[in-house]
């Protein structure tokens, strides 16, 4: 059985191995939606299914923890107990492993600067709070991917976007536009890309409050922090700590009132997918998926045409 000195190391070695994994003969895989590996399946077919991700590496499921019991590191996920040295591995089924090692690296960070009290004075964006855990949360339409907590009551809420070199190109997206499908400014853009004819079409976004909601989300699922960047940690500041990382494309905070700008600007991005459709003046259009993404991963290719 191989030996893994973190969680981190064990998801990315999971990352590494899903172009090889098949599961009843099959390749499916959590970095490529289109396989959909949980189509049909129940929940205890998803638990084996996660447990042959986990295996297919050399290692072994000790202990399946639902959310809400004991040791539990998701509010909607189960965690997978591994190892001899009892790792947690959670799995958001809409993401691959690149959210969870970034998690897995903030909660390694977090406690080696606990200190005897068993809290963390992290920095929130207007003030340091104290903290002692971080939980996954995340799904394919939330913006919070993480919570740092004090004994389970909310603190810190995270956005994370991982990005190996630092750089907006490497995005996939600040956030779909499914509740604002029937907005004036998103029916003219689709329009225009029809009209247009290219594959690939972008547009700046003047409402600035669309901007402010792709990137911060809003209500219940508002986030404090944007964290954009790869090898995350905790940096000493004075008497407290702020989320860093090795190698940083950027963080916001919500709290100064701006959205993400340069090549991290949101705009509305256009590109061919025979499985979604956009909303025109004339009615559904197949074979085009509409999102709001970086203006650096917009504008890639000589077929992106600005409309």
């Amino acid at each position: 059985m191989k030996s893994f000195g973190s969680a981190a190391a064990i998801y990315r070695e999971i990352e590494a191995a899903q172009g090889l994994f098949k599961y009843n003969n099959v390749r499916l895989t959590l970095r490529d939606p289109k396989s959909k590996p949980f189509k049909g399946m129940s929940a205890c077919e998803i638990d084996h299914f996660l447990s042959s991700m986990i295996e297919v590496i050399g290692l072994k499921v000790e202990q399946i923890v639902r959310p809400g019991q004991p040791g539990a590191r998701s509010s909607k996920f189960p965690t997978f107990v591994v190892g001899d040295r009892q790792l947690p591995i959670v799995f958001g089924f809409a993401h691959s492993a690149a959210e969870e090692i970034q998690i897995s690296e903030l909660t390694r960070a977090l406690q080696k600067i606990i200190d005897r009290d068993g809290t963390a004075r992290v920095w929130n964006g207007e003030r340091f709070v104290q903290v002692n855990g971080i939980i996954r949360r995340g799904g394919s339409r939330e913006k919070v991917d993480a919570i740092m907590h004090l004994d389970g009551d909310p603190m810190i809420s995270i956005s994370l976007k991982n990005l190996k070199s630092g750089k907006a190109i490497e995005m996939q997206g600040w956030s779909g536009v499914k509740g604002h499908r029937g907005d004036r400014s998103i029916v003219e853009f689709a329009d225009a890309t029809v009209a247009c004819g290219s594959s690939r079409c972008w547009r700046e976004i003047y409402d600035l409050n669309l901007k402010h909601e792709a990137c911060w989300g809003s209500g219940d699922d508002r986030v404090d922090i944007i964290v954009a960047g790869s090898g995350l940690d905790l940096i000493l500041d004075g008497d407290g700590f702020r989320i860093g990382a090795r190698v940083l494309g950027g963080i916001w905070y919500f709290v100064d009132g701006k959205v993400p700008d340069g090549d991290f600007e949101p705009v509305l991005f256009c590109r061919p997918s025979s499985e979604h459709s956009i909303i025109t003046s004339g009615g559904v259009v197949k074979g085009h998926r509409m999102m709001i993404a970086p203006r650096a991963a917009a504008q890639v290719g000589k077929q992106s045409v600005h409309v």
